[in-house]
């Protein structure tokens, strides 16, 4: 499977991990030494060569010690689905 092909659902998956675990987009940034305009273009699912994508999926999964298609069907727990609901509500704080 390409990872390239589901750049959209990798990024909203790594932008809700990340938030999960607590990181701002700018920390996230610096712990992947990724600039932090092409992990928006990571997270918005923009990114516009397959082979450089390939390659920073791989250094992000890497560093956070994840098989490289993790983000595409990422774990989830009730736990999480109750903290993701949360964090994407827009009805504020319960």
């Amino acid at each position: 499977m390409e990872l390239y092909d589901h750049r959209e659902t990798i990024g909203a998956n790594m932008l809700w991990y990340m938030q999960l675990r607590g990181y701002s987009k700018l920390t996230f940034s610096h712990l992947t030494g990724i600039s932090r305009p092409t992990m928006n273009k990571i997270f918005t699912g923009t990114s516009p060569n397959p082979k450089i994508y390939y390659q920073q999926i791989q250094l992000i999964t890497e560093i956070l010690g994840l098989p490289v298609d993790y983000f595409l069907h990422p774990p989830q727990s009730k736990i999480h689905n109750k903290k993701r609901q949360r964090l994407f509500s827009d009805k504020g704080a319960y």
